[in-house]
């Protein structure tokens, strides 16, 4: 990790080649800030879906209750534990 531009801490994935990275950083640089919404939004409902399937296919027993609930304890932890709980009325 460093610090990237703006201070943000910056993590630079290790199976990723240097010069594709570096592609991958001007590419994104190169957005308007609407394009960068866009494809945050895009990235964002990909891992949703990807972690949804993975959910299902590990727990074919879950009802689409489950399958979410189990993915709010994955995305935020004991808060999504809570929240899950109180969606199930537990």
């Amino acid at each position: 990790m460093s610090l990237g531009r703006g201070n943000l801490v910056s993590v630079r994935p290790i199976d990723t080649d240097p010069e594709v990275r570096r592609r991958q950083v001007a590419f994104y640089r190169g957005l308007s800030p609407e394009e960068r919404v866009d494809a945050a939004v895009e990235i964002a409902e990909l891992a949703r879906s990807t972690t949804l399937a993975g959910i299902t296919a590990r727990h074919p027993e879950l009802d689409d209750d489950g399958v979410k609930a189990e993915l709010l304890v994955i995305m935020h932890g004991g808060l999504g534990r809570t929240a899950a709980g109180v969606a199930l009325g537990r």
